[in-house]
């Protein structure tokens, strides 16, 4: 059962206070939190933030021990991306519901036109994770280092640094939250000061047609009734204000849009038949499940789960 953490005004007069400090906690409830924090740290699970015994932060990371290849429709969807790049298309669309693995699809994709620098940005903070544990756990990615704000604020030249190393690459999450704003973030500068291979947005649907949040994602400023086109019947984007002068622009070789409900964006006509590589239902998962079982239940050596 979860404690209640104490507010330092909780108690009157308190000489001194701690966030340790939690409300009706007993002996029991201690044993029990140390036990969990050291079987998160046996599974490397991540739950807990860990300090060296000199007091220093420890950069949590994923064991890289996956390793599972693509399935049909995934690689459907990288073959169509990288066709797509061969023909000079420069922003993509990948639409695909939930369950789909657009985070390993889209990191596929940049393996395949071995884009050393992708940066990832999303109007969601908690998709962050997803990414990482991506990244990180799968040995198709080793050459990638997962990147994020905290670490360009920890070493401002790690992405310099890294791809200084030819057999190096960078995937570099950022929130467009983090990113908005008419002044290029100290943080940021180098990120902007290059080009980018592979530009991913997740959720595209949710927060980058906002003009105060999408700004730094064109490539040239669109109009006033453009944008309202495109933000026509959104409700989550009413409260966004448009702005009049794009300061912030992110460079980018190619642009690959992910997201799960795209039905406008495709009737805004910003992206053409060629652009979309996927477009999958959940019915198309279930009929592919469906075929899997077909094929492969009945083997004596199948391991369904």
């Amino acid at each position: 059962m979860a404690c209640e953490r104490l507010q330092p005004h909780t108690i009157e007069n308190l000489p001194y206070y701690s966030k340790e400090f939690f409300k009706d906690a007993t002996v029991e409830d201690l044993d029990s939190a140390i036990k969990d924090i050291i079987q998160s740290a046996h599974e490397n699970s991540g739950k807990y933030p860990l300090y060296s015994l000199d007091r220093l932060p420890q950069i949590f990371t994923h064991d890289r021990i996956e390793d599972f290849a693509p399935r049909d429709n995934q690689r459907q969807a990288i073959e169509n991306f990288k066709a797509a790049v061969e023909a000079g298309r420069k922003n993509l669309l990948l639409y695909a519901v939930m369950r789909f693995g657009k985070s390993f699809t889209s990191m596929c994709c940049a393996r395949e036109i071995n884009a050393r620098f992708v940066v990832i940005v999303s109007a969601k903070a908690d998709v962050k994770e997803e990414w990482k544990k991506t990244v990180e756990s799968h040995i198709y990615f080793e050459d990638y280092l997962f990147v994020d704000s905290e670490a360009l604020k920890r070493n401002e030249n790690i992405i310099i640094d890294t791809l200084s190393n030819r057999n190096k690459k960078v995937a570099l999450f950022l929130t467009l939250q983090d990113l908005q704003g008419d002044e290029i973030k100290y943080k940021h500068k180098k990120v902007f000061d290059r080009y980018i291979d592979l530009l991913i947005i997740d959720e595209t649907h949710f927060g980058v047609r906002g003009e105060s949040y999408g700004k730094v994602l064109r490539e040239q400023r669109l109009s006033k009734p453009e944008i309202n086109n495109v933000l026509k019947g959104l409700d989550e984007f009413e409260t966004l204000d448009y702005v009049e002068n794009a300061t912030k622009v992110l460079k980018a070789k190619i642009r690959l849009h992910l997201s799960g409900t795209p039905y406008r964006i495709l009737m805004s006509n910003e992206f053409q038949k060629e652009d979309v590589i996927a477009f999958v239902q959940f019915s198309d998962i279930i009929d592919a499940q469906q075929q899997w079982n077909e094929e492969h239940l009945k083997e004596d050596d199948c391991d369904e789960w």
